[in-house]
């Protein structure tokens, strides 16, 4: 599993040790945890509205001060919805490996990995068939990327939220009409990932257990971005992976402010929405990429996904 295995990676590194979470936020948008250090870390709730699973989630004790064996432990039998158990379990994970991962990425990286404001490549060169799993993020620089002729978006939310998703894409296709874009609520992803040369996957595939399966229906010869609010963890299990690149952004002490003025998650969109300045996660074995002489834009924050 990723998280336990950039837990490793973390423990390793010593960025475990004395740490504990000192407060944890519920919101129906993402879940918010801050260290003992200032270090935050944000994922995204799968779980809903939290109102009844406020009880389930634990505070830190001497016995379990990150945290993660209350993450990781099966649900117990009194747990009336365990799949949204396992959802929140899932989140408060992800938010805390990202918490942990903080100080890393502070300090630029380290012997896997480096991190970047600005791509030294184009991520799109030579890629002719892209999939993007969770509605936002590359989709509107894929569909307008000039060699890609076909954009598949996989969405688990687009059933409950088709009108708005139909509307988007209808403006890309307007605006893109020699591209074949398409979506689906995710039935066909396996698939769709299979066929894909460049796949840029949700971070928050992390926050719903989905991210192996994905990653594993990958082509071998695909280039796999991952991107997001969710993904701002130590990139090591993802490069194992196969993963090319990580986008996302450091989270900040003012998000943890947000989400105690706000149960309702809405004062974190300021942050998550285009607030935070994007960075980029490089594994330092690479030495060339497709493209690499074209530095491209980091104005492509506009979605979370």
């Amino acid at each position: 599993m990723i998280l336990k295995e950039t837990l490793v990676v973390l423990r390793d590194h010593g960025l475990l040790t004395d740490r504990t979470v000192r407060v944890t936020y519920l919101t129906p948008y993402f879940t918010v945890v801050e260290l003992d250090d200032g270090s935050v870390g944000a994922a995204m709730s799968y779980y809903g509205p939290p109102d009844d699973l406020v009880a389930s989630a634990p505070q830190a004790t001497d016995d379990d001060p990150l945290l993660l064996r209350w993450a990781f432990a099966a649900a117990p039998s009194s747990v009336t919805s365990p799949n949204r158990y396992r959802l929140l379990q899932l989140s408060i994970a992800t938010a805390v490996v990202g918490a942990l991962s903080a100080a890393s990425i502070r300090d630029g990286g380290d012997e896997t990995f480096s991190t970047t404001d600005t791509l030294p490549f184009d991520p799109f060169a030579e890629a002719r068939r892209a999939v993007v799993v969770g509605f936002g993020g590359y989709m509107p620089l894929m569909a307008a990327a000039p060699g890609i002729q076909s954009l598949h978006v996989c969405d688990l939310g687009y059933q409950a939220r088709r009108a708005f998703m139909d509307e988007e894409l209808d403006r890309l296709r307007a605006a893109n009409p020699k591209k074949l874009i398409t979506i689906s609520d995710g039935a066909d992803i396996i698939s769709r990932v299979g066929e894909a040369d460049l796949l840029s996957i949700t971070g928050s595939a992390l926050c719903n257990g989905s991210m192996e399966r994905i990653l594993d229906a990958a082509s071998q010869s695909a280039r796999v971005i991952v991107q997001g609010q969710s993904a701002s963890l130590h990139p090591a299990a993802l490069f194992a992976r196969g993963v090319w690149f990580v986008a996302t952004t450091l989270k900040p002490a003012g998000l943890v402010q947000a989400a105690a003025t706000d149960p309702n998650g809405n004062s974190l969109r300021t942050y998550l929405e285009g607030g935070l300045n994007r960075l980029y996660f490089l594994p330092r074995n690479k030495a060339n990429y497709p493209g690499e002489a074209t530095v491209t834009s980091t104005r492509e924050a506009r979605y979370e996904c």
